[in-house]
């Protein structure tokens, strides 16, 4: 058609980890559910897995090592990297593409992934709840939201606890550019967008 190339308009892409993914089941392996970067150091990046738990490199991709090999749940669906605290990691788990891999709730490391602790926000992986998303408030790192398959909670406190706002499955959340107390959320399950005006404590339609 003319047009030019697609890694010409989107940018050029490549393959940093793995090169090459062995059979019998390629396009089941080496999936990523979400990326963090560190605020101020861009060879820092953590990487969320549906199987294999939080993986994080120092070299900006070259090479990668597991931080996360300790918890109840290696699926991974959300990660927050504090802005002014780099060392304050925050992980939601739970695979929302596969409910064989159930979460165990939030953890929280202070120590940039070498040891993590729970959050106020826990479940039994029998309970087979999944997550989806996780974000934090730009202007209050103390707040944060979870997208989970039994609906969005919200912590005020740093992750000590936690409160459901909103029993609507959603599957994407953002903050307001120009406006930090308004977040909208996607719910595909009801064809809805939620919208809220308060830092999410309170949706509508």
């Amino acid at each position: 058609s003319g047009e030019p190339p697609m890694n010409i308009i989107n940018g050029f892409f490549f393959f940093f980890w793995p090169v090459s993914i062995a059979s019998p089941h390629p396009n089941f392996k080496g999936r990523v559910n979400c990326l963090a970067f560190h605020p101020s150091d861009g060879n820092i990046i953590y990487a969320g897995t549906p199987g294999g738990g939080v993986w994080k490199t120092f070299d900006g991709g070259g090479s990668w090592i597991p931080i996360s090999d300790g918890l109840p749940s290696l699926s991974i669906s959300g990660i927050v990297v504090h802005p002014v605290n780099p060392d304050i990691l925050y992980i939601l788990t739970g695979d929302a593409y596969n409910f064989q891999r159930p979460g165990a709730g939030v953890f929280k490391s202070t120590d940039a992934g070498v040891t993590w602790f729970a959050t106020g926000l826990q479940w039994q992986t029998g309970q087979r709840i999944t997550g989806e998303d996780l974000i934090m408030a730009p202007a209050n790192p103390n707040v944060l939201l979870a997208l989970t398959s039994d609906g969005i909670y919200r912590t005020s406190n740093a992750g000590t606890s936690w409160s459901r706002v909103s029993i609507s499955v959603c599957n994407s959340i953002k903050f307001k550019a120009n406006d930090p107390a308004k977040l909208i959320a996607v719910d595909p399950l009801s064809n809805r967008m939620l919208l809220s005006s308060d830092t999410g404590k309170i949706w509508t339609n």
